[in-house]
């Protein structure tokens, strides 16, 4: 699998770990998105707080803009939702 990272809007990059299947739409109309869980470990706390509205993810040679972003609880298990 490609190294995938996050870019917040100052250009700090960061590789993103710790995120499950990530999945890719592509639209009629061209457009491609891509939506996938992410759930803070340690290998990520640099990159967790990256994850916000209109950062960029670059995964397989595409660069995404994240337009939605859902925070969550499950019990004590904290992740993200995210969408581009």
């Amino acid at each position: 699998m490609d190294v995938v990272t996050i870019s917040d809007l100052a250009g700090n990059t960061e590789v993103l770990t710790g995120f499950l299947n990530i999945s890719r739409v592509r639209r009629v109309n061209g457009e491609k998105g891509i939506s996938f869980i992410l759930y803070p470990t340690e290998e990520n706390t640099h990159s967790f707080p990256l994850v916000q509205e209109e950062n960029k993810i670059e995964f397989d040679g595409e660069v995404y803009v994240i337009k939605s972003l859902v925070e969550k609880n499950i019990g004590n298990t904290f992740y993200k939702k995210v969408e581009c």
